[in-house]
């Protein structure tokens, strides 16, 4: 029963030790939808139509399209979703 006991217990601490986290040390980048950018690299998003910068902590600030408005009638011309932030953005074109 002592064994059962003690075997109990080293599967508790295992599984217990495996769902922390483990630091991994100071990271240099940034993971972006699972692509690695350096500190002060811009990434264009492959979701959305934005752009990523990463900082030096491992966090990541995006930039979207712009959205404009036109006194009188207008009409929305559709970016091209081929090119770069931001090329891909619509744009309102005031008739």
């Amino acid at each position: 029963m002592k064994t059962f006991g003690l075997f109990l217990c080293i599967v508790l601490y295992a599984v217990a030790e495996a769902a922390v986290p483990q630091k991994r040390g100071e990271v240099d980048g940034c993971m972006i939808e699972g692509h690695f950018a350096k500190v002060g690299d811009e990434y264009n998003s492959i979701r959305e139509c934005s752009m990523l910068l990463c900082y030096k902590n491992g966090s990541w600030v995006g930039s979207g399209c712009a959205t404009s408005a036109c006194m009188g009638p207008s009409r929305e011309v559709p970016g091209d979703k081929d090119k770069p932030f931001p090329g891909c953005c619509p744009r309102k074109e005031c008739l």
